[in-house]
């Protein structure tokens, strides 16, 4: 189960110049009345649950976090992924429960910062405000980038695709972390299982990739790119 570890303190955070908080003052900084509360979650951990009570925001330190939707059906269908640094959690602005889940892909350590609390700060703090509006564009903008990808590419594009950007801040030829499973890449991209296996199969076959344990290297940059542009 997850594990309370502490209270966080906003300026000497480690990933404040990738949070919400970057670009305050020091003084500013510890004037802010709470202290995000710091819980470690296993790989298979929930943070939120779609219907649960939106009380909180949560900012990732560590470790992966996939965000996805449950369907009327049961199915389920992972939106993004997140990593270090993204904030979590933006129905609690608006609404009284999540509309979406999220759920630790990898060990993850999150920071949890009470609604209610950040509210108050960001009414008066217009720098704040403005970061918090930033980065809520910034995630409709990803959501509204993957709604095209899914609609327009088709499936080997849309793999290539994020075997990309996965491995784009990564230096050339370099192992990867994917700790992703066959089922959960089908259900980012809306793909069987048996189609991501052949696509991977084929694609190391060519010598595009190659995979180890929970790690991706692409070997042929230039074709998997094209590929991925193929649409």
């Amino acid at each position: 189960m997850p594990k309370i570890t502490g209270s966080g303190h906003c300026a000497t955070c480690a990933i404040r110049h990738l949070s919400i908080f970057a670009n305050l003052r020091p003084d500013r900084l510890d004037n802010i009345p709470f202290r995000p509360i710091v819980t470690r979650y296993k790989s298979g951990e929930t943070l939120y649950l779609q219907g649960a009570p939106a009380n909180a925001l949560f900012t990732i330190r560590t470790g992966i976090v996939k965000v996805t939707k449950s369907l009327a059906d049961g199915r389920s269908h992972i939106l993004y992924l997140q990593t270090r640094g993204a904030l979590l959690g933006w129905d609690s602005f608006l609404e009284d429960t999540y509309s979406q889940s999220a759920i630790a892909v990898t060990d993850c350590e999150v920071c949890r910062l009470p609604e209610h609390d950040l509210n108050l700060l960001r009414r008066n703090d217009l720098e704040l405000d403005n970061a918090i509006l930033r980065r809520w564009i910034e995630s409709m903008r990803q959501a509204e980038n993957k709604m095209l990808e899914l609609s327009i590419k088709k499936g080997p594009e849309k793999l290539a695709s994020l075997i990309l950007d996965w491995c784009d801040s990564s230096p050339e030829g370099a192992w990867v972390d994917l700790p992703l499973t066959r089922g959960e890449l089908g259900e980012a991209l809306g793909l069987t299982v048996e189609t991501i296996s052949r696509f991977l199969t084929d694609w190391r076959k060519r010598h595009l990739i190659s995979e180890q344990h929970h790690q991706i290297r692409i070997d042929d940059i230039e074709a998997l790119e094209k590929i991925a542009r193929r649409s």
